[in-house]
């Protein structure tokens, strides 16, 4: 039987026994419960259409794979669009699949607006895949609904400008690297109801099956994201006020650049100064943190509140069970 290992709990996040049966659900105030797919939960009452699957599975690696997909889970979990991203070692997510139903542009747009914005560090996927360590064949269910109190931000920023009412996300990890397949239903269809969430339960470890083949097709995630699509270092640059005022501007500026994917060259060269001053500046920085690499910078910006004053700390863990 398997159970879900995180080797620390973020803010919001706590873990459900391998015997709990509830998916997973955000409820603001109330912990984010990280819900594992188990070897032992019962086949699914209703599979995709087989001749869906069937399509589906050979779109693997290819780029039909995402039209595919929401073909085939479409009408089973009642979604109207479907979106993937893979974490990079930096934690910033590559998004590898965007589909809607209709011809609509919307996942994809949606997921643009989220890298470039950096709305993923409110999204509490982020955060859970920033807490740890995950098995190979451990499978997570994550929930968010525009109406959860802790999504205000999130939801304001995404929900509601796409009109979107309920997310329900399949997480894992596939060579060392967390992925995320999430699934939307649109404010007219309603949020997802138990039968569906059951179904997309039951059907948990053969869509990580899928995704992880699918995957093995793709080109590693070791290329920065393109310009474009990265936030500005001045969003990166005022997170690092809030959570470590003690850098100075330039210490600042240089981990900002860094977190949003960007060489020691190339802050370098962005900042008019040396490579050897960049290194200088971020050693400096990570000892002022109390830290010793990027990853744990990372951590404390996705751990950091929402909105509030320099220095104002992240919310303390959960107690533990």
């Amino acid at each position: 039987m398997d159970r879900v290992t995180v080797c620390r709990s973020p803010p919001g996040l706590s873990v459900l026994r391998a015997n709990d049966k509830r998916v997973l659900g955000y409820t603001g105030p109330s912990p984010v419960n990280a819900a594992p797919v188990k070897r032992s939960d019962p086949a699914p009452a209703v599979l995709p259409d087989v001749d869906a699957l069937a399509r589906l599975i050979d779109s693997l690696g290819q780029p039909g794979f995402g039209p595919a997909l929401l073909e085939a889970f479409g009408p089973l979990l009642r979604c109207q669009h479907l979106s993937g991203f893979v974490f990079a070692d930096t934690l910033q997510p590559r998004q590898i699949l965007a589909q809607s139903l209709g011809g609509q542009d919307l996942a994809a747009q949606a997921g643009r607006e989220y890298r470039a914005a950096a709305l993923y560090l409110d999204d509490p996927n982020t955060r859970l895949v920033s807490a740890g360590d995950a098995r190979d064949d451990q499978v997570l269910l994550l929930r968010l609904r525009a109406s959860d109190a802790g999504a205000r931000h999130f939801a304001q920023a995404l929900y509601q400008r796409h009109g979107l009412a309920d997310r329900v996300s399949v997480l894992a990890i596939a060579d060392a690297r967390w992925f995320v397949l999430s699934f939307y239903r649109d404010i007219a269809f309603g949020e997802f109801d138990e039968r569906t969430l059951q179904l997309l339960r039951a059907n948990g470890r053969l869509l990580v099956a899928l995704m992880k083949r699918h995957l093995q097709g793709l080109p590693a995630v070791t290329d920065p994201p393109a310009p474009g699509q990265r936030p500005a270092p001045a969003m990166f640059e005022a997170l690092l006020e809030r959570v470590a005022p003690s850098l100075s501007e330039r210490e600042r500026q240089a981990c900002a650049r860094a977190l949003r994917g960007t060489t020691n060259a190339g802050i370098a060269l962005d900042l008019g100064i040396q490579v050897s001053t960049v290194a200088t500046l971020r050693r400096r920085a990570f000892a002022k943190a109390g830290i010793s690499s990027l990853n744990e910078l990372f951590a404390m910006c996705l751990a950091a509140p929402a909105n509030g004053p320099p220095g104002a700390p992240a919310a303390p863990p959960p107690a533990p069970d």
